[in-house]
C-alpha cells in the first residue's frame, strides 16, 4: 500500500540532514513521481505553472510595492515558505530557499499537495475533473481566496 504524500518521510523532513539527503534524486519529476499516485498530472501542472511564474527560472525574484519579496520558480513569498516550515520542521531563508533547486520541487510537491488536501476538505467530487483551475486560484491568492 502506498503511503499518501502527508505521511510520505521526504515531506515530513527532519530539521537536521541526513546522509540519505544527500543520494536522492530531487528533480521536480522525482519529487512529484514519489509524492502523488498520479505524477504525470501533477508534474505537467507544476511545469506550466513555473513557465508561467518564472519563465522556470529557479532564481527569479520580485519585490512587490509592499515590500514582500516572491522567490524560486514558483515565486514563493515568505507567508507560504513559513507554512511549509511549520508543515515539515524545516529551517532555511529565502536566500537559501532561491538557491536550492532541489528544495524548491520539495516545496512545490508540498504546495500542490496542500493545495489538493484543502479542494478534498471542501467535499468537492472532483473525480473526473480537472483540479488545476482551483490549484491555481489556490497558488495565487491562498486558499482561502480558493474556498470562495
Amino acid at each position: 500500500m502506498a503511503l499518501s504524500i502527508y505521511d510520505r518521510p521526504e515531506f515530513n523532513i527532519s530539521p537536521e540532514p541526513t546522509a540519505a539527503d544527500d543520494q536522492t534524486d530531487d528533480t521536480l519529476e522525482s519529487v512529484v513521481a514519489e509524492a502523488f499516485s498520479d505524477p504525470a498530472d501533477n508534474t505537467d501542472f507544476l511545469q506550466r505553472l513555473n513557465q508561467s511564474e518564472s519563465s522556470g527560472d529557479t532564481t527569479a525574484e520580485i519585490t512587490i510595492s509592499d515590500g514582500r519579496t516572491f522567490s524560486g520558480a514558483l515565486q514563493f513569498g515568505a507567508a507560504r515558505l513559513a507554512d511549509y516550515k511549520t508543515a515539515t520542521g524545516s529551517s532555511f531563508t529565502q536566500d537559501e530557499f532561491k538557491a536550492d533547486s532541489a528544495l524548491q520541487n520539495k516545496v512545490a510537491a508540498w504546495h500542490v499537495a496542500d493545495i489538493d488536501k484543502a479542494i478534498y476538505a471542501l467535499g468537492l467530487n472532483t473525480d473526473g475533473y480537472n483540479r488545476d483551475g482551483p490549484r491555481a486560484v489556490a497558488h495565487l491568492g491562498g486558499k482561502g481566496r480558493m474556498k470562495k
